[in-house]
């Protein structure tokens, strides 16, 4: 599931947990532990937001972190490769800066 459509389809869910009718649900006379239960709720409901939004975070950002390293790792395939190319055709190597060990 891509970033975008994960976090709408958070939204989504949310905001229909979050709407009166839903909420007049638990909003009754009645105490669970000594708390009341929209209290309850209302405090489940919000540790549910944080945690999936910190969930989705993170996903969405291992895949950006990898995609990056994956971009990075090409760049520099690249830059050995153009030097490669250079130095066994007697053209000074102007890359990018990056010079293969040998």
């Amino acid at each position: 599931m891509k970033a975008k459509e994960l976090l709408t389809t958070c939204f989504v869910v949310f905001a229909v947990l979050l709407v009166w009718p839903v909420l007049s649900i638990p909003n009754r006379l009645v105490l669970v532990g000594g708390v009341p239960a929209l209290v309850l709720y209302l405090f489940v409901v919000w540790g549910l937001i944080v945690a999936v939004l910190a969930w989705a975070g993170r996903r969405v950002g291992g895949e950006a972190s990898m995609s990056a390293s994956a971009e990075r790792r090409a760049a520099q395939a690249s830059d050995n490769c153009c030097h490669n190319r250079r130095v066994n055709q007697g053209i000074p190597a102007r890359c990018s800066g990056i010079v293969p060990v040998s």
